[in-house]
């Protein structure tokens, strides 16, 4: 995984002779709303990406129960549901390995993309997992994570065309750069992804060891999910 330097802040101006030109825009919003119309209240959405003209969504650690480990499937013009939300299973080859427990019991689930070669696969990622233990085979397997004592977990979400199915079927554990000094700091960790049309995955780490924000890269190959 590669480290990418990039600024905090982005300008973009307009020039005329020595003179800069600021263009605003007015933005409005909706409150997000069920099947019913009815607000949804206090729903802690961590992960968000556009998908074939609607909007899904997925809750963190910190919403209530019933938000959680749920897919959301939004209008984005009216903010309303467009179909009731739909659980996030587990497949029996993830139950059953290192990190089933945790998933299984509530996961704090940060971001969501979709791979632009195989739409039926969305990924997420976990952050705070400092409530979670690994057996100690699994903790020798996995203990170079050159961050949290817990590693970060890349999640393939595998849904069917018609959304109707969502069921995490891959785990990915990440081992970030030594030299990034990302540091154990369970709940400071990764809040977002993005891919783009080269298939490289992005990574955007809240804070490392000194307070700044880091951006990391991966490849997403053939055999991702098989390593």
């Amino acid at each position: 995984m590669k480290k990418l330097k990039f600024a905090s802040w982005i300008v973009v101006a307009s020039w005329i002779g020595c003179v800069p030109v600021r263009a605003e825009q007015a933005l409005t919003g909706v409150w997000l709303s069920d099947t019913s119309q009815q607000v949804i209240p206090d729903p802690q959405f961590s992960g968000l990406t556009w998908r074939h003209d609607e909007l899904l969504m997925l809750a963190d650690q910190s919403a209530t129960p019933e938000m959680r480990m749920k897919l959301f499937r939004f209008n984005p013009a009216s903010g309303q549901l467009n179909a009731p939300s739909l659980p996030i299973t587990l497949s029996k080859q993830v139950r059953e390995g290192c990190f089933g427990d945790y998933l299984a019991n509530s996961p704090d689930l940060e971001a969501l993309t979709w791979d632009r070669v195989d739409d039926t696969t969305l990924i997420t990622v976990t952050e705070d997992a400092s409530r979670a233990q690994l057996s100690p085979t699994c903790a020798r397997k996995f203990e170079q994570t050159n961050s949290t004592k817990y590693p970060t977990l890349l999640l393939r979400i595998t849904v069917d065309k018609a959304l109707t199915r969502a069921e995490i079927t891959a785990v990915r554990p990440v081992q970030f750069p030594l030299e990034a000094q990302v540091g154990d700091q369970p709940n400071d960790g990764i809040e977002g992804l993005a891919i783009d049309n080269l298939q490289n995955l992005y990574l955007s780490l809240e804070k490392d060891l000194s307070g700044k924000p880091a951006l990391f890269k991966t490849r997403l190959t053939a055999d991702f999910w098989a390593k």
